[in-house]
This record gives structure tokens, C-alpha cells and sequence, in this order.
């Protein structure tokens, strides 16, 4: 594929309302500064370390090769330049950039000219779905080789359910599906417990998901962090490794 199709332009997102700029010239970043004061720029929550990260705005003029941006918040600088060449040839560009998206750049130690890593947050954003199996509860006389179950339990196995995490702009998140059944429900099936994301960070290329619980007086407090490295990221489709397990997401 060639690489000029790594920044098609999607169709527009609603939720931008800028145009396209001429980010080389200062005017032109004054103008994109005008256009994107009326977008909340989201802050790294409390113990996330930036390190080599650099928060950005894709500017015009970006390609391949050439990332051309502005740091947000904006500063009142000029637009600066990394080269992302080899982040792209290793796949390390998580995410379609298009002029106006926000993105999180990791830059190389060596070389900060270059990137290692690029992160279209913007692509990240919204809610995303993902398909979960039921397990068999453990019961008095259930065979413990599955191969030995009724018919109507192997197909019930077999019964997918989705579940969705909703990431959002301000940092925060949603998890959305595995409620728990009643106790008194006798089903020889279980689906298992969706933990409840209510935070999400980046710590240079790992992706942060902050577990919360409500305490016993309906405080909500985060209780874990999940860890999670980028796989893949589309507008439509990504693919995340959490402790260790892959798994794979849908846009909805």
C-alpha cells in the first residue's frame, strides 16, 4: 500500500469545528489556536508521567514522513516538526492523523527530531464494543469435561454477549454491559464481570485504564489500574493488549 493512503481524509467528525490551516506560517497557527480554544484540551491525570510524550495538533502539511504540529495547550509557538518515518515503517503510528487531531508523539531518545510512537487520541475516542463468552458456574454434578454436556448447554456456551468502554475527551470513561444476575437466578452459565473503567490515561505509549469501586458510602474510588499497550488503532477497529491479553474492539 502506498504510504500517501496512511493520511486519507476521513469523512469530517462532527465534533471538529476547524478548518484546514496553513501551519507554517504564524498567522496561520494564531488562526488554529482561534479554532481550537472552544475544544476542551484533556489533562493527564495525577501520577501519569509525560516524559517523551508531547501533546499535539496535527497541522497541514503532514505526511508520511513529516509530522507538522502544534503542542497544546498552545504555548504561542510556531508549529514544530518530527520525523516519522520509522514509527510508520514499524507501525507504530496507532491511528489515522488528519489535520486538527489531537495525538500524543513519543519521542525517540536519542534523536528528539523523531518519533517512536505517535498515538491519534482523536481516533480513540467514543465507545467501543467487544464480544464476551459465558463459562460454566460451577454447580454440584456439572461434568467437568465439557465434551460430556448436554447439547443445549454447548450451545448456550456459544452465546456471545458484547460489552463497550466508552473513552471520552475529559479522561474520564465508561464501562457499559456485565451486570450482575441476581442471586436467585439458577443459570448453569455465568458471563463474566465487566470491571469498571472510570479513568483513562496514557504513560508515554502505555495506555492507563483506572478501575473504581463504590465504597460503603457511595464514594467512588479508583481501586487498580489495568495496563494496556496499542496493538492497533483505526477509526473503526482497534486492538489492545490488557495484562497481557489481547483483544480486539469495534466503533460504535
Amino acid at each position: 500500500m502506498a504510504f500517501s493512503l496512511f493520511f486519507t481524509t476521513f469523512a469530517p467528525k462532527i465534533r471538529k469545528q476547524m478548518t484546514k490551516i496553513a501551519c507554517m506560517m504564524v498567522s496561520a497557527a494564531m488562526l488554529l489556536l482561534a479554532a481550537c480554544t472552544s475544544q476542551p484540551i484533556p489533562e493527564t491525570p495525577v501520577g501519569v508521567e509525560q516524559g517523551r510524550s508531547i501533546n499535539a495538533l496535527v497541522c497541514e502539511g503532514s505526511n508520511d514522513t513529516l509530522l507538522i504540529y502544534l503542542t497544546t495547550p498552545y504555548d504561542g509557538s510556531d508549529p514544530d516538526t518530527l520525523n516519522v518515518l520509522w514509527a510508520w515503517k514499524n507501525h507504530r503510528i496507532y491511528g489515522i492523523p488528519n489535520v486538527g487531531d489531537n495525538v500524543v508523539a513519543l519521542r525517540n531518545d536519542s534523536d528528539s527530531t523523531c518519533a517512536d510512537v505517535v498515538i491519534v487520541t482523536e481516533d480513540l475516542m467514543g465507545r467501543w464494543g467487544f464480544e464476551t463468552f459465558p463459562s460454566l458456574r460451577q454447580m454440584a454434578g456439572m461434568p467437568a469435561d465439557t465434551s460430556l454436556l448436554p447439547d443445549t448447554l454447548k450451545q448456550l456456551l456459544k452465546v456471545s454477549r458484547e460489552y463497550s468502554i466508552n473513552f471520552k475527551n475529559d479522561h474520564t470513561m465508561l464501562s457499559l454491559g456485565g451486570r450482575r444476575r441476581s442471586k436467585t437466578e439458577e443459570m448453569p452459565i455465568e458471563y463474566p464481570q465487566m470491571k469498571q473503567y472510570t479513568e483513562w490515561g496514557l504513560d508515554e505509549d502505555r495506555l492507563l485504564l483506572y478501575v473504581s469501586a463504590v465504597d460503603s458510602t457511595g464514594e467512588i474510588n479508583v481501586t487498580g489500574v489495568d495496563t494496556a499497550s496499542f496493538v492497533m488503532l483505526r477509526p473503526d477497529t482497534m486492538v489492545l493488549r490488557i495484562n497481557g491479553e489481547e483483544r480486539g474492539f469495534s466503533k460504535k
